[in-house]
């Protein structure tokens, strides 16, 4: 694509530049030959859009034909939705009051207890879960607040840095986060080799990536009898259904504004009664 050049990378010519016509030669045949997705196309778009010369005063990806061009493909290959509907968050509860009592689970019961409970009242996500750190914490009597300590991928320049609350659930110990994430630190406390929240159950328990917590995550719904299909992510949308549920949050017209949530909705009031939604099914 294109006649201009860089150098040579393994004996190929590396182009970086191409006419406005060739790129959307290239995007169509990603489409018609590569038979891909929306959402991948428009990475191929970002990704040559950001190492090409810009079109006068415009960005290749950006190019009026370019946009139209992407708009009729989100019209023709719309993304679809990984599910088509979610799981009952009282099957994974039902199990987690299973594990008990907590001195003596394994730690590695004891982690995927934990996490799950972080995910359901949090409605966070694996990457966000994995950078919890202790250092960036806040206990208090019935709660423990966390702010991220980085950016993550959802991160935006115009906004605080986020904060998880977590509470205590009294009506049934069991499945309270504040207590299964007390004990995981207690447990942990002469293991670990990070002030990060969540390390490895096995030596030398380092510090998880966000793989792990989504791995542990997966793990623990298989245990919990959810079917294979739903990955460590799905706990967002599953929380998030059982809080909808109980009319604690706006009903929203597309995944993206359950962002909203995040920004107007979590503080410590709704907070819990979005933990009691989840929780009480």
């Amino acid at each position: 694509m294109g006649n201009g050049y860089t150098g040579v990378l393994n004996g190929v010519p590396v182009p970086i530049s191409a006419s406005v016509t060739e790129f959307l030669a290239f995007l169509a045949s990603l489409v018609t030959q590569g038979n891909l997705e929306y959402r991948t196309i428009t990475l191929y778009r970002s990704a040559i859009s950001q190492a090409h010369d810009p079109v006068g005063s415009t960005q290749l990806g950006s190019f009026p034909t370019v946009a139209r061009f992407m708009k009729g493909l989100f019209k023709i290959k719309p993304p679809k939705p990984r599910y088509c509907s979610t799981w009952n968050v009282k099957t994974a509860l039902s199990f987690l009051e299973s594990l008990e009592p907590l001195e003596e689970l394994t730690l590695k019961q004891l982690c995927c207890k934990t996490v799950l409970l972080l995910a359901l009242t949090s409605a966070a996500r694996a990457h966000e879960l994995s950078v919890l750190d202790l250092t960036y914490s806040l206990r208090k009597e019935g709660s423990w607040e966390f702010s991220l300590p980085t950016h993550v991928k959802n991160s935006r320049c115009d906004h605080p840095a986020w904060k998880f609350l977590f509470l205590q659930f009294p009506e049934n110990p069991k499945i309270c986060v504040v207590r299964s994430l007390t004990a995981h630190v207690e447990r942990t406390k002469g293991l670990r080799k990070s002030t990060q929240l969540l390390v490895s159950f096995v030596s030398p328990h380092k510090a998880i990536s966000s793989q792990s917590v989504s791995w542990w995550l997966s793990r623990t719904l298989r245990m919990a009898g959810i079917e294979l299909n739903y990955t460590g992510h799905s706990t967002r949308g599953a929380s998030i259904s059982a809080a909808l549920s109980a009319d604690l949050i706006l009903e929203a017209a597309d995944w993206a504004s359950v962002q909203t949530f995040e920004q107007f909705y979590h503080r410590e009031s709704s907070a819990g009664a979005f933990t009691r939604a989840v929780l009480n099914g």
